[in-house]
């Protein structure tokens, strides 16, 4: 008798476990969900200079389609000529974080270039005088970054403000 009662009260205790699992995920998606705010208040799909600190510079062509970003891309490699490579992306809004980073438009793009992918994440927070700004590294090399700014003279990001 004592084992059958063990069995029955760890079946309910797995019910139980099972039950507060169930109603607590929906909580968990939601809080994801405020960090991923949906589609972000600036327009990405422009033409954008992106300036290294490793000394390269990095023109874009870029598409937006709610969230997605296609284009290509093209930087000065010396005597090897101008590179080209195939962009694609995803914008969103962040919201409900702490730092700089906080309620901010971010964008990460992978740029296949000859051989090997760069990856450009960066933030514009939403105010008309904000600037761009972000990392890239080779995605397989993820140790070794750079940190980037756009030209705000010749990126054309609108952002519609929230009030």
């Amino acid at each position: 008798m004592n084992k059958e009662f063990n069995r029955t009260n760890l079946a309910s205790i797995g019910g139980i476990f099972l039950l507060v699992f169930i109603l607590v995920s929906p909580g968990v998606a939601q809080r994801q969900r405020r960090v991923d705010g949906g589609p972000p208040h600036c327009w990405f799909g422009s033409n954008w200079l992106l300036v290294q600190a490793n000394g390269f510079n990095v023109w874009m062509e870029l598409t937006q389609r709610g969230q997605d970003i296609t284009g290509k891309a093209s930087y000065h490699a010396g005597r090897k000529g101008t590179m080209q490579g195939s962009v694609k992306g995803r914008v969103w809004l962040r919201v409900g974080q702490k730092g700089p980073q906080s309620d901010a438009n971010h964008i990460r793009v992978e740029i296949q270039w000859h051989g090997m992918v760069g990856v450009y994440e960066g933030y514009r927070i939403s105010t008309p005088d904000a600037d761009i700004e972000g990392e890239t590294w080779e995605k397989n090399n993820p140790g070794r970054r750079s940190t980037w700014r756009g030209d705000q003279q010749r990126n054309k990001i609108h952002c519609n403000v929230p009030n």
